[in-house]
């Protein structure tokens, strides 16, 4: 998946972070959020909301499995309750994101492989009130050696739609 990402925006960046890398709690429903702008966890999740208020764009890097974004991932986009809450609740939304990106992987071929991605990346653009949203969604690519080689012309449509 970072493969293509990388091949897709043609540049590293220095505000990547990875979702394994960081230290994010799993929100337990715990209503700290619903009651007042807070949450209960000190961790990472600050970097992450610090890097979300200095861009206008979120681009998602993840493998499929079993029809879904990574665990990791999906801890830490399951934290923008606090997010929902201060934008629905309290009326103070958090953010703007103008532009959402994903770029996803899968082994299987099947496309319904990434309706769960799909619906997740729906709930993001709500939240974030997102102008653009795009997908990139390869298939198969387990079996793939040059997986960047292979989907070239793929890749190169989603970046001219970008």
């Amino acid at each position: 998946s970072m493969q293509v990402a990388r091949a897709v925006f043609n540049e590293d960046h220095d505000d990547i972070i990875h979702a394994y890398e960081v230290n994010v709690h799993p929100c337990d429903d715990c209503k700290i959020c619903h009651i007042k702008e807070a949450c209960k966890y000190k961790d990472d999740m600050q970097i992450i909301k610090s890097a979300l208020k200095k861009t206008d764009t979120l681009i998602l890097v993840s493998p499929i499995y079993f029809g879904a974004l990574t665990d990791q991932l999906m801890r830490i986009i399951n934290r923008f309750q606090q997010l929902f809450e201060a934008k629905f609740t309290h009326q103070k939304p958090f953010t703007t994101i103008k532009n959402i990106y994903l770029v996803a992987t899968a082994a299987s071929v099947d496309q319904k492989m990434f309706h769960g991605a799909s619906l997740t990346i729906d709930i993001l653009a709500s939240l974030f009130s997102a102008e653009q949203v795009e997908m990139l969604t390869l298939g198969g690519t387990d079996t793939i050696e040059d997986i960047v080689g292979h989907y070239q012309d793929t890749i190169t449509r989603f970046k001219n739609s970008i």
